[in-house]
């Protein structure tokens, strides 16, 4: 497979070889110092020329031993250790595990990766709020699972930002810049993308970061329509512009920015770039329908909408195809818990997964406890993946909403039940808590979507009865997140550290405000749900239609400038919630 000999270039400067501190660090944080302490790593390169990364895993007498080719592939090979011999599993939203007293043996195990580039992108308003010990948590997690490319945005704070990057460098883990074009081109002139302020933003990302030359081009419209006479000489003056001297920029482009571009269009912009360094994130299997780009290089990225079985059979088919051209390597882009550990295990392997068994695996060391009636609703909800929309009560209120179906709102049912059932007799730890209120607030959630349907379609009259039971169902929703520590706005608003003027409450509002406007489902918080959405939602439905979108924008104009407290729901026992929740909305007859 022609992918698997692509130089190694493009990762020497984000590899930290000789700094195998940085994985200690992470084992370390992951287990304490004492368990760590029995933990032995070497660093060799590749043994074939066919593969960036490798690692071999072995335990005896109490001490663990790991050979890698970075300190990624060594953080990855002690993950995958834990998992198989302490059955448990990290998470970015909960840092939990269980552990042995003494390390267990373990015969000599050793993987050989496929994926040159395992790129993440887990941007999202939440991570505005975190302060440095979350975010020290997220790249011990991307460490721990192999990933080796992270996307931050150009406009993050500078002194997170530095932290960050430094800190994934020392673990070989490649920081990727997104930028969005508009910031930088002069359209309007003609001219070529010398905007003063990404110029000087840029030179002093490279000068905290480093050898600064990956990007991620966010809305590449522009170079369509660009300031000079052709795609070709746009392209150009794009990669002149963000190369520094000898180190020549590698560019990301999402394959959706280019869908509304014609297959010659994309064929000149991937001609144009230099050999190597342009690369397609594909999420629409781009690569099958147009050859340029499946010979120019391309990222795996399933998407959301896959079902859990497609996913494994979308990486199976890249890997398999002879068609398959320059494949880079994989990646996830906010993935939920269950899709980031199944695709993170895809990259590591060379070999088709069994799903079930997988799921299998999955749920009992996720939750600590074997069980059926789990590994069956995970099946059932993996299937449900691409039916998920962004609902819409927690979009900016409209008049144009559907209701969903009937037996897509009784499976989910049918989930939370099964999530109760399990749950008996058993001791459920904080990742169990958190899928069974996400669950349940898909369940709720299609609730709240019919309801605000049958309010809305009663001849342009709005219906009082399912208006007051949409929004008794908010209030539901915001009751359920608050269950979980993770989904508490206060949590974060309290915990974030002001590092500089711009890093206010107020800005973070503000941020929550446009973001959930635009429908961004990580904005669903405890505290936003209940005083934001409900507030907003209820000026919908008293105001007269001429008068509704300004009454909104001053009241959000205000919750952005309130220096009162984001009210939440009570935090409380989740089961007992759910328990009270089944009961007042019983299944279909």
């Amino acid at each position: 497979m022609r992918w698997f000999s692509v130089a190694v270039g493009w990762l020497v400067a984000g590899f930290a070889l000789a700094v195998p501190d940085g994985a200690k660090g992470v084992i370390e944080r992951t287990v304490g110092p004492v368990l760590a302490s029995n933990v032995v790593i070497a660093y060799e390169e590749s043994p074939t020329v066919n593969a960036i990364d490798y690692y071999e895993v072995s335990a005896s007498g109490g001490k663990v031993s790991i050979l890698a080719s970075s300190p990624v592939a060594a953080c990855r090979g002690f993950y995958e250790y834990l998992k198989i011999t302490c059955k448990t599993q990290l998470d970015r939203a909960t840092d939990t595990v269980k552990l042995p007293a003494v390390w267990p043996d373990y015969v000599r195990t050793g993987k050989i990766c496929p994926a040159v580039i395992r790129y993440f992108d887990g941007q999202s308003i939440p991570d505005q709020l975190w302060n440095w010990n979350r975010w020290e948590r997220e790249i011990d997690w991307m460490a721990l699972h192999g990933l080796n490319a992270q996307v931050q945005s150009a406009n993050r704070d500078k002194t997170i930002l530095t932290l960050i990057a430094q800190r994934a460098s020392s673990l070989g883990i490649r920081t990727i810049i997104q930028i969005p074009m508009s910031s930088f081109f002069e359209i309007k002139d003609h001219e070529p993308p010398l905007s003063p302020a990404t110029r000087v933003n840029l030179r002093s990302l490279t000068e905290v970061i480093g050898n600064l030359d990956s990007y991620a081009l966010a809305a590449p419209e522009e170079i369509k329509r660009g300031w000079l006479p052709t795609i070709t000489d746009n392209t150009k003056a794009v990669f002149d512009f963000l190369s520094l001297g000898d180190l020549k920029a590698t560019l990301f482009v999402k394959s959706r920015d280019l869908s509304c571009w014609t297959p010659a269009e994309i064929s000149e912009m991937l001609g144009a770039a230099p050999e190597e360094k342009l690369i397609v994130l594909d999420s629409a299997n781009a690569w099958q329908k147009n050859p340029k780009i499946a010979n120019t290089g391309w990222i795996l990225m399933p998407t959301f909408g896959n079902s859990l079985k497609e996913y494994g059979e979308s990486v199976w088919t890249a890997l398999r195809s002879e068609r398959q051209g320059y494949l880079r390597g994989m990646g996830i882009s906010r993935p939920s818990p269950i899709v980031a550990e199944l695709m993170t295990d895809l990259m590591w392997s060379n070999t088709q997964l069994n799903l079930r068994t997988w799921l299998s695996h999955w749920v009992s060391r996720r939750y600590g406890f074997e069980s059926g009636e789990l590994t069956l609703a995970w099946e059932t909800l993996g299937t449900l993946q691409s039916e998920l929309h962004q609902p819409f009560w927690s979009q900016l209120p409209t008049d144009k909403v559907t209701a969903g179906s009937v037996q897509h709102r009784e499976t989910l049912r049918f989930l939370v039940k099964s999530f109760q059932l399990a749950s008996l007799g058993q001791k459920a730890n904080s990742k169990f808590n958190q899928d069974f209120a996400d669950i349940t607030a898909l369940w709720l959630g299609s609730l709240a979507d019919l309801s605000c349907y049958m309010a809305l379609s009663t001849d342009g009259r709005i219906s009082k009865g399912h208006q007051l039971e949409f929004m008794k169902l908010l209030s539901e929703l915001d009751e359920i997140l608050a269950q979980v520590p993770d989904y508490r706005i206060n949590t974060w608003l309290a915990d974030f550290d002001t590092l500089n003027a711009s890093n206010s409450e107020k800005s973070h509002r503000n941020k929550l405000v446009r973001s959930s406007s635009f429908g961004v489902s990580s904005t669903n918080y405890a505290g936003v749900v209940g005083s934001l959405y409900k507030a907003r939602w209820k000026l919908f439905f008293e105001s007269p239609a001429n008068s509704r979108v300004a009454r909104i924008e001053r009241f959000e104009e205000t919750w952005i400038n309130s220096s009162k407290p984001i009210i939440e729901s009570k935090a409380g026992d989740v089961q007992q919630v759910v328990k009270k929740l089944l009961k007042k909305y019983p299944a279909t007859p």
